[in-house]
């Protein structure tokens, strides 16, 4: 919980600010963090559920931290409660979205690199007879097996922070 003094702040107003980190779990020989690496999401949401974190960078939210003032945070928590439950669940909707988004993102530039090499292999293959079709058929299994998995983007709520400006 942080006390914050910002002149774009009316006094009393809550943000809360989350960070997430999206991972794709798949095995190592896939390589997917050369599509997909653990990446930071972060929001911060007000009072009207709009994320602010474009207008609040992280460095802007420097405050007085009450974590040594268990009680007066424990009464700001309790008194605002519905109001963080209501947060917290629009939050966790706009980051699926995000989360979405980076995973479209993903998938579409391991179809580009992955279609490009096999297209690349098909047209060895017509002109050398070494390259064989188990080769372009071991590409085209990454490529299904890295879609599959992309898939399976996982979210991980890593940070949350009530910011209450005074």
């Amino acid at each position: 919980l942080t006390l914050l003094r910002d002149p774009d702040l009316a006094p009393g107003s809550l943000l809360l600010e989350m960070i997430h980190v999206a991972q794709c779990p798949a095995p190592p020989e896939l390589e997917m963090g050369r599509f997909l690496p653990p990446t930071t999401l972060r929001l911060l949401m007000d009072a009207e559920g709009q994320d602010r974190s474009a207008d609040f960078p992280h460095e802007r939210l420097r405050g007085l931290c009450l974590t040594g003032n268990r009680k007066l945070a424990q009464a700001i928590i309790q008194a605002k409660a519905a109001t963080l439950e209501t947060l917290f669940q629009s939050g966790e909707y706009l980051v699926a979205r995000m989360a979405a988004g980076l995973e479209d993102a993903a998938r579409a530039r391991m179809k580009g690199e992955l279609d490009a090499e096999i297209d690349r292999m098909r047209a060895l293959a017509r002109v050398n007879a070494n390259v064989g079709p188990a080769e372009v058929a071991a590409l085209e299994n990454r490529r299904d097996r890295l879609s599959r998995h992309l898939g399976r983007v996982r979210l991980h709520l890593d940070a949350l922070r009530l910011v209450v400006a005074a």
